[in-house]
């Protein structure tokens, strides 16, 4: 049995990580997709503080923050990065996007035994601080987001935040409703309507 020091002085036995840390990494790495929830739904609180309308071109914009944007691409490359390196360690196959952090999570321990380790331990320290900077709601807010997408149809639609984070998009015209997930999809509709 070898026993290393890890980052933060405590002895990791037979690994990178000490067994607190390790512990950490688990959590943080099952955090992740709940991260990129509040993410998605912070891109639409910032919304309600921005005028929302046609510009010239006649394109409605959704509201996006490039910070935000950015902080989901570098989760998504860092996810990715570790998951292709895990699965080549266990000769495993590498998860699909969706499952890469759950995935990784289930690896904790094998990943705390990678001499790259507390790198990652502190990348996601600094994903979880910008997560935590920017998520910063209300308990329940209305954000306008733009016209319906269909044709027969002349309303608005709003997103609904809730306290649970839940993200629900509602025309006030047609009552047709969109989930989170369903928001690029809605964002094409969108961009189509507005072309015709």
């Amino acid at each position: 049995m070898t026993t290393n020091l890890c980052d933060c002085g405590r002895p990791a036995p037979d690994a990178t990580l000490c067994p607190l840390c390790t512990k950490q990494l688990g959590e943080w790495l099952a955090s992740i997709p709940a991260w990129l929830h509040e993410l998605n739904v912070a891109r639409f609180a910032t919304a309600s503080t921005q005028r929302l309308g046609r510009i010239r071109g006649g394109e409605t914009p959704l509201p996006c923050r490039i910070d935000i944007a950015q902080l989901v691409d570098q989760l998504r490359h860092d996810l990715e990065w570790w998951s292709r390196h895990v699965a080549r360690k266990t000769r495993e196959n590498p998860p699909t996007r969706s499952r890469a952090a759950i995935w990784l999570a289930q690896r904790h321990v094998i990943i705390a035994a990678d001499e790259d380790a507390s790198a990652l331990l502190d990348v996601l320290d600094e994903h979880r601080r910008a997560v935590l900077r920017i998520v910063d709601l209300p308990a329940t807010r209305h954000v306008h987001v733009g016209a319906c997408p269909h044709v027969d149809c002349c309303g608005v639609i709003s997103a609904e935040l809730h306290d649970s984070r839940a993200l629900v998009l509602e025309c006030n015209g047609c009552r047709q409703t969109w989930e989170a997930h369903q928001l690029r999809r809605l964002s094409r509709q969108m961009s189509h309507a507005v072309a015709r």
